[in-house]
């Protein structure tokens, strides 16, 4: 009997350990997310001017998008605005610029258009944002998954499509700052 007893409470404690459920809060992935906000971040870089910068950052845009003018939708003396998608959902960055300095600030724009199938409704472009993934609950946006793929555990394929973008959009910043600092050590090196 104390055999079946054991043999029982190890496979409850295993159980339950399976069922283990985590939770992601919206403010995990977003800044703000009534304003859509995924990035929110300034760069410092030293004695280089507004101009210096927003050609570095525009020497890096016209290389990392195909078609830049496309792309770039604001153009001011102190801001660019560029719209561009990122795995099927638009994104809108806005780059703020003063001597030494940049601000970024990346939104979830929605998503793009997808065409009917035999299987599902056609989805109208920015008719779906991210931050639906999350259910209002009692104390903040949040949602609770099983930490484990299974083929049918969507909430964890949401879970991993959101860190994912987030991790993207901080690469992404990383590849800008990586690109100005590259080219102002050219210029300073050609004398």
């Amino acid at each position: 009997m104390k055999k079946i007893t054991l043999i029982a409470l190890a496979f409850l404690a295993l159980n339950l350990n399976a069922q283990q459920m985590d939770t992601l809060y919206s403010n995990q992935i977003y800044i703000d997310v009534n304003s859509n906000l995924f990035i929110d971040t300034i760069l410092n870089f030293d004695s280089i001017s507004k101009n210096d910068l927003i050609n570095s950052f525009e020497n890096w845009a016209s290389t990392t998008y195909r078609d830049y003018e496309k792309v770039r939708v604001a153009k001011t003396d102190n801001l660019v605005s560029l719209a561009f998608v990122q795995d099927m959902q638009y994104a809108k960055m806005d780059v703020k610029f003063k001597d030494g300095k940049l601000k970024i600030q990346i939104f979830d724009d929605g998503n793009v258009y997808e065409p009917a199938t035999s299987y599902r409704a056609a989805k109208q472009s920015r008719s779906f944002y991210l931050k639906q993934y999350f259910n209002i609950q009692g104390d903040g946006e949040k949602i609770i998954y099983k930490n484990k793929k299974a083929m049918f555990n969507t909430k964890f394929s949401a879970v991993l499509s959101l860190k994912e973008y987030k991790e993207k959009y901080e690469s992404l910043i990383q590849g800008i700052s990586n690109s100005i600092k590259k080219e102002t050590s050219k210029k300073e090196s050609s004398w």
